[in-house]
Order: structure tokens, then C-alpha cells, then sequence
């Protein structure tokens, strides 16, 4: 099959990655695959190394939540919509895929629209939570609908931002898999090596992750370390990730933050790391601190997956990784004591450490592995085609429902739940 990819951003992070396994697993199995990107970033060359074709096309209309805001959002949408329609026809009509799939609603549904006018299958993958949307979320919703065959989302809270009906009708709830080969050879020397680059000693806690005020909570992390300094004073608090370009401000207060604690010394800024599992692996505790609902939270698969006991917040998707007091615990979101209090009971408790994380790994392999994944998704594609092969026409296509109404999905494409 021919498969065309468009994503949002350039970076390696959350559904970056997951995009990146997906295209590299797809290729492997003789697949074409292609993505467009709107910029250059470190993606295009994890994705080229692959074999999978880089399209760039700065036109690409994204979106940011800081343009739905105001009286004129729509029009502002609308003329974005507009200019990318023209290349996007060119493209796909270039490319001939036999299945166009959107890899995050932080694009206008410009390539879903045409892909449905040429009679090309639509896979539209929801990775976000819609709470800063307001009441433009109801009519964008409609719009992303119109121009998908199947809605995919990573978790059943992204999931519960579409009504019953539309649930039923074409929602999917698929969670991000991530290849169990990933995690081999990540042993004793990784760590060693990592704390070893970093001057670490003692256990560790620490928070992966873009660095986000209000959203991810490194602030709620630190006030947390900072009830915790003076009963454990071998323990070390790292923070590993860097800001979005344009949010260095976020990490400026953190800093001013870690200073006016008197925490210096005590909580690390480590930075961005391209392969973040060393840091995982060293780490005694790992923390998922987001105060603003989390969709999923890869960072937290992969904790599991390392076999780490976590301390999240309970809001969002998290829940339906962490199983409060079985493989984590789980804490009221942008509640510092409460997470102190988390962390001190799992840095008293080896043993619970230890259970917990063989637990979450066992979790991981059942739920999150790569395989599960890959299988639908693959099986999802191969449905499309296979529908759209026996439309025959562009005609039956447009006159149908949105959002593929009435396809008659198999029952490995209705929605998933917990198991």
C-alpha cells in the first residue's frame, strides 16, 4: 500500500515518535510511505534514515491554540484552509496514496478534504485534549468529522471530546504502542553512564518531558521537592527535557523557582536529551506532574515499560496507563503535597518499587506493546482500501454521511476498552 502521512511539527517528541515507529514499521513491511512536514527538524532525518519519503510544504496550515482566540478565528482559519488546498490536490494527485492519514488534529482538515473529494480513504489521528478550545471545539469538531473515514484517538478521555453518536459511528480508541526492542540492552551500564555524565548520586526522581508551565508541572514537581529536601537529603530531582521554541521563559522560572526553594544542588536541570531511556532507567521514581490534562503520556508508557514505578497525576489519560496503588500512584492534579507525600512512600519502599515496576511492565507488554499497534492499524488501512476499491466511484463516496457513516466497520475497528 501506498500510505501519506501529514504531520504537524518537526520535532521527536509524543506523536512524533509514534509517527516515527509507524512509518519505519510500515517501510520494513514493504510499504511506501510518505510525510509531509510544514518545517525541517530533527523528524525529516529520523524519518529518511527509514526510507520513508520527506515531503516539506511550508503552506501546511497548523494550528495553534493562540490563533482560535478572538472574534475573527473562522476567518482567519478559513483563508489558511484555502491556500493549502490547491498543493495539497497537486500532491496527492503526484502521490496516488491509497490512504491518507492526518497524524494530528493540530492541522487545518485541508488534506483529509481533499483526500475525500478524490475518493482517497482518510485516517484522522487525535492526540490532544480539546479543554482550551471552548466553544469553537463543537464546530471544529463537525469540520474534522466531514473529512475523516475513521476518527483514531490515543486514549478513551480524547475519545469522550465526541458525542455518543459520533463515538458509535466512526471513533476508535487505539493507545500508542511502543516496540519492547526499544527497552533492550538499556541495563546497568546505561545508567551508570548517565549518571556518571550528569555528577548523580544517590536515587534519583525525575520528570521527563517538554518543559511547560501549567501544563506539564515541573513548578508542582519542584514544590514537591521542596518538602521533601530536608527529610531526604540524598536524593536528587531531575528535570529532562527542553521548552517549545518560543516558551524559554517557562524554564527561566522553573530556574527562579528552584532558586527562591534554596534547591540548588538539589533539583537538576538536565536538558534535552535525544534518547531520553538512560534517564529513565536511572531514575527510582519517575513522575508524571501534569496539571493540565495529559492525553495519554508516552514518557509514562516508557517508565513502565523500564520497569519504574510512577507517580501521576490523576487527570486526563493517565489513569488509563497507572494503576492507582498496582503499578503507581496516582495524585489530585497541581497538588504538591500530595505528591510529596507519593514520593516519600515509594522512596521509603523498595520493595513496592519494585513490585510496582514489574507490574507496569507487565501492563506495558499487554496494553502498549508495539505489535497490538501496528496490527490495527495496518488491518484499519487494509479495511479502507479495500472499502474504497469497492465504492468504485468518487460519486458513492461524497454522497455518504461524514466520518464514514454506515461503512460497516469489522468488529476489530469498534471501540476498544481497558482490558
Amino acid at each position: 500500500m501506498r500510505i501519506l502521512f501529514f504531520q504537524n511539527v518537526a520535532d521527536v517528541y509524543g506523536g512524533s515518535r509514534s509517527l516515527q515507529r509507524l512509518s519505519a514499521g510500515l517501510r520494513q513491511a514493504g510499504h511506501t510511505v510518505g510525510v509531509v512536514l510544514p518545517e525541517e527538524g530533527p523528524l525529516r532525518d529520523a524519518l529518511e534514515a527509514t526510507g520513508v519519503e520527506v515531503i516539506l510544504m511550508p503552506s501546511l496550515p497548523v494550528l495553534h491554540r493562540h490563533q482560535i482566540r478572538g472574534p475573527f478565528a473562522i476567518a482567519r482559519l478559513a483563508k489558511r484552509y484555502r491556500a493549502a488546498r490547491a498543493q495539497i490536490d497537486v500532491l496527492l494527485r503526484a502521490w496516488s496514496p491509497d490512504v491518507v492519514h492526518t497524524n494530528n488534529t493540530g492541522i487545518l482538515p485541508v488534506a483529509g478534504a481533499c483526500a475525500r473529494r478524490r475518493g482517497i480513504p482518510h485516517v484522522l489521528h487525535v492526540r490532544e485534549s480539546f479543554t482550551g478550545f471552548g466553544l469553537l471545539w463543537k464546530p471544529y469538531r463537525l469540520w474534522l468529522l466531514r473529512t475523516a473515514d475513521v476518527v483514531v484517538c490515543i486514549s478513551d478521555f480524547v475519545a469522550r471530546g465526541f458525542t455518543a453518536r459520533q463515538r458509535q459511528a466512526c471513533v476508535r480508541v487505539l493507545r500508542n504502542g511502543i516496540p519492547c526492542g526499544e527497552f533492550d540492552g538499556i541495563g546497568d551500564a546505561q545508567t551508570t553512564a548517565f549518571r556518571r555524565q550528569f555528577g548523580l548520586e544517590g536515587p534519583l526522581v525525575g520528570l521527563v518531558g517538554r518543559i511547560k508551565l501549567r501544563r506539564k508541572g515541573q513548578e508542582v514537581f519542584i514544590e514537591a521537592a521542596a518538602r521533601l529536601q530536608a527529610r531526604h537529603p540524598a536524593v536528587s530531582f531531575l528535570i529532562v527535557g527542553s521548552p517549545f521554541p518560543g516558551n524559554e521563559s517557562h524554564l527561566a522560572a522553573l530556574q527562579s523557582l528552584v532558586k527562591a526553594r534554596g534547591l540548588e544542588g538539589r533539583v537538576r536541570f538536565i536538558g534535552h536529551l535525544d534518547d531520553t531511556r538512560p534517564a529513565l532507567a536511572a531514575l527510582d521514581v519517575s513522575i508524571m506532574a501534569s496539571v493540565e490534562p495529559e492525553p495519554l503520556g508516552n514518557v509514562t508508557i516508557e517508565s513502565m515499560a523500564l520497569g519504574k514505578a510512577v507517580v501521576g497525576t490523576h487527570v486526563g489519560g493517565t489513569a488509563e496507563i497507572v494503576q492507582d496503588g498496582i503499578t503507581g500512584l496516582l495524585v489530585p492534579p497541581n497538588d504538591p503535597a500530595a505528591m510529596a507525600a507519593a514520593i516519600e512512600q515509594l522512596l521509603k519502599d523498595a520493595d513496592q518499587r519494585t513490585r510496582m515496576g514489574a507490574q507496569g511492565r507487565a501492563r506495558f507488554l499487554r496494553l502498549f506493546e508495539f505489535e497490538f499497534f501496528y496490527s490495527h492499524v495496518l488491518g484499519l488501512y487494509t479495511e479502507l482500501a479495500s472499502s474504497r476499491a469497492d465504492r468504485g466511484s468518487v460519486q458513492s463516496r461524497e454522497s455518504g454521511g461524514p466520518c464514514g457513516a454506515g461503512r460497516g466497520f469489522s468488529a476489530s475497528l469498534r471501540p476498544s476498552s481497558d482490558a
